[in-house]
């Protein structure tokens, strides 16, 4: 019952007892603004959502650019060694039996496949050496162009993993080489200036025979790589792994040659592309990956506070408009209410002035609208109710102004007869028979007979 007291009481709590300004305000409030701020923040979330939408279409197609840029540098180095793949003359050079030639024969064979790599090497700067280790046991070691695979370097895995590869070839990891050393035959001199190469390799099975006579190896510096990575914007990692993991190149140099995170790792080997959102010590990341042709893939890191500020600045300029458009709103709807209010108040201090006794005629309110059309009628109710009361108050007077005219008409005989009364009584008290004589032969009022 209590309850059923509370809500039946509500309205007149809430809305019927309070002035008629707030409640003017409170509707506009509600019926403008209310739409406005739902409406705001609507387009706000959805100006957010396709602001983030734009944000990541741009990273991916920022992404596939560089992909498609790698894979036409690599395409190169594949095109590079087609060129050695295919030469005859090259298959009979490795394959020919030395045994019987003497070492003038020898050396020239080695010194015409020598000029032809250094004139390549003069014209193409992002190679660092092109190379040949070969299996024929008759031919001299002429390193670091031409290199005899002993049984050492024959057992190393990577080695046994390029001679394996076929036609596609096997790209190699980078690592720090010295300078004039071979990606295979690391010899680290003291002092020696370090770079980073990775490898392109491709065994020499010149089609027919199907058995490898050596393995061609392009030595690339890991720099021209770097290149294309440079042009892309500072605001993100990007890594180049490997299958294993180990990164060949990024824009994070420290991270040069080290594993990807493991976490990260475990995520996008088993997909050739996707992304996903991930979170570690320094920040949250959102994880874009995509595979190349060779294996490697593609790793963009975007920091989530990067992709989120242009959705974020959208929405703080879209709450600053909600804020000034309400600050704008509340102003116009006090002009208004105010507006409404004064008018209504002149209406009201007629009323209460009325009420007092003190009666105003004349127009008061200007317009044509309801509040108007009330004053004219509280005009005209007051000019009736001035009319009747200066009507009831005219017959009043006159009334008694007749009362006193017909009192006065009786009171002047009367008056007379008393005295004309009095002299007499007082002639015979005194004895002048004189006065009473003349009493006597007085007329009588007709009024007091």
């Amino acid at each position: 019952m209590r309850i059923k007291f509370w809500l039946e009481r509500l309205p007149d709590a809430l809305f019927n007892n309070a002035k008629l300004r707030p409640k003017l305000i409170i509707s506009y409030l509600v019926a403008v603004f209310l739409p406005l701020l739902l409406t705001g923040i609507f387009l706000v979330l959805k100006a957010n959502r396709m602001i983030e939408d734009q944000t990541n279409r741009t990273f991916g197609v920022s992404m596939q650019q560089l992909l498609y840029n790698m894979e036409t540098r690599l395409s190169t180095y594949e095109e590079l060694a087609n060129h050695f793949y295919f030469d005859t003359a090259l298959n009979t050079d490795l394959q020919k039996d030395y045994s019987q030639s003497s070492a003038l024969e020898i050396v020239t064979v080695e010194e015409a496949f020598i000029q032809r790599v250094k004139v390549l090497l003069k014209f193409k700067n992002d190679l660092r050496a092109v190379s040949i280790y070969f299996l024929n046991p008759t031919l001299y070691n002429a390193a670091p162009y031409l290199a005899f695979a002993d049984k050492d370097m024959a057992a190393r895995p990577s080695f046994r993993q390029a001679m394996a590869s076929g036609y596609k070839g096997y790209w190699g990891k980078t690592v720090p080489v010295p300078n004039g050393s071979l990606y295979w035959d690391v010899n680290m001199k003291p002092n020696a200036a370090a770079t980073r190469v990775f490898s392109y390799n491709r065994p020499l099975e010149f089609y027919s025979e199907r058995q490898p006579v050596g393995l061609l190896t392009l030595e690339i510096k890991e720099s021209e790589l770097y290149q294309l990575l440079s042009k892309e914007s500072g605001d993100k990692n990007i890594f180049l792994v490997e299958p294993g993991g180990e990164i060949i190149t990024s824009n994070v140099r420290e991270r040069l040659g080290t594993a990807l995170d493991q976490p990260v790792f475990q995520r996008i080997a088993p997909h050739s592309a996707g992304e996903f959102l991930w979170r570690q010590a320094d920040g949250h990341y959102k994880v874009m990956y995509s595979q190349l042709k060779n294996g490697w893939k593609m790793v963009y890191m975007i920091p989530v506070n990067r992709l989120l500020e242009e959705t974020r600045d959208m929405r703080n300029h879209g709450l600053l408009f909600i804020l000034v458009s309400m600050i704008f709103s509340v102003v116009l709807i006090a002009i208004f209410s105010n507006l409404i209010m004064s008018r209504m108040t002149v209406l009201l201090k007629r009323i209460q002035r009325m009420k007092n006794g003190e009666i105003e005629v004349g127009q008061f309110v200007r317009g044509n609208d309801e509040i108007a059309v009330l004053d004219r009628s509280f005009n005209q109710m007051a000019e009736q109710m001035k009319y009747l009361i200066d009507e009831v108050y005219t017959l009043n007077i006159k009334k008694k102004e007749a009362e006193l005219t017909a009192l006065q008409s009786q009171i002047n005989p009367h008056f007379l007869y008393n005295t004309l009364s009095t002299v007499s009584w007082l002639g015979r008290k005194t004895g002048t028979s004189k006065c009473a004589k003349l009493w006597r032969a007085s007329p009588r009022s007709t009024a007091f007979p």
